[in-house]
């Protein structure tokens, strides 16, 4: 018999195929991958440098070990709303520290994270408990969008008394990073750590200038090296494609819904201008066939337009407030 060298396919094994990247186009604020290469004891290095990289100059020290939090905050009455957070920790420093992303502009976002910290404030201390335990509460957002009318990417809020310039308390302080406000372009040996990871975060610059940035870093260097693992895992992969359609939808959605409002708006107005022009020649005893004419209207349509006019100004007649009656003096009862 001939020797058969077939290989058995029960014995095969297979080198698993690398997945070609678009580097250019990854984004490193991806929900599913930021939670992944920020939020996992692993990689806690990574976030203990970004944090500090923050928070430098606070004047509390040096961030030198974090645990992680459960990032589900559940209500105190069943009827209350369920807080669920990016990412939670607490710090060798004494307090905790909540990291979000938010990469779509939101309605009423001030009033969201201040929300989120009522909840994550409350949750460290219990009936009975001292207040000397309150933990100092820090919430940092990381913001795709502008949303503060100022010119610094950097924006810190406290309890502040804005006429003594007295802060009440450290307790609660709000960070905001708005990532459009970056100088990206800014040479790296003139980067401070807190801007390089943020533009490393930006859409703005290539993969190759981002790799630049991230040999002036090691943490960044990693969590890059995080993000392509991440994104060579199957799972992993499609939980990134789902984040980044949703994104693309939503932009999408509110695009059309602006250029729809847009349309309508102006088609109003042209309306709306017309039938003030009806009105204006009316007054001027301008015939209804002329008018008509101008204007496109039929002649019914233009009655009922000057009929509308005409009830909405004798209605303003009536709920006008009369004028007082000044008093008579009538002088003295004669007897």
């Amino acid at each position: 018999m001939a020797n058969d060298n077939r290989i058995d396919p029960k014995n095969r094994t297979e080198t698993p195929t690398k997945r070609e990247l678009d580097e250019d186009a990854i984004n490193f604020l991806n929900d599913p991958m930021f939670k992944h290469n920020f939020g996992s004891r692993e990689r806690s290095h990574i976030t203990i440098d970004f944090l500090n990289s923050v928070l430098d100059g606070d004047g509390f020290g040096t961030i030198t070990s974090i645990e992680f939090q459960n990032t589900v905050v559940e209500p105190d009455h069943a009827d209350r709303k369920v807080i669920i957070v990016d990412i939670v920790c607490t710090t060798d420093r004494g307090e905790q520290i909540d990291i979000e992303v938010q990469v779509l502009p939101h309605h009423y976002f001030a009033e969201r994270i201040l929300t989120y910290w009522s909840k994550l404030f409350l949750r460290e201390i219990h009936r009975g408990d001292s207040y000397k335990k309150v933990k100092r509460t820090l919430i940092i957002t990381i913001l795709a969008e502008k949303l503060l009318p100022n010119q610094n990417y950097h924006s810190r809020y406290f309890v502040y008394n804005p006429q003594e310039q007295h802060k009440l308390t450290d307790v609660f302080c709000l960070h905001f990073l708005e990532i459009k406000k970056v100088e990206v372009e800014k040479p790296i040996s003139q980067m401070t750590p807190e801007e390089k990871w943020l533009a490393v975060f930006s859409r703005k610059l290539s993969m190759e200038q981002k790799k630049r940035i991230a040999q002036s870093r090691e943490a960044i260097d990693e969590m890059m090296s995080e993000a392509r693992a991440f994104l060579q895992d199957e799972d992993h992969y499609l939980s990134y494609l789902l984040a980044e359609e949703a994104e693309r939808t939503y932009r999408t959605d509110m695009a059309a819904s602006l250029e729809e409002g847009i349309e309508i708006g102006q088609k109003q107005g042209r309306v709306e201008e017309r039938d003030e022009n009806v009105i204006k020649m009316h007054r001027e005893n301008i015939s209804k066939t002329i008018i008509s004419k101008i204007s496109g209207y039929s002649i019914e349509k233009i009655e009922e337009i000057i009929a509308a006019e005409q009830h909405k100004n004798s209605k303003g007649a009536d709920d006008a407030v009369p004028a007082a009656t000044p008093p008579q003096d009538h002088g003295a009862y004669e007897t």
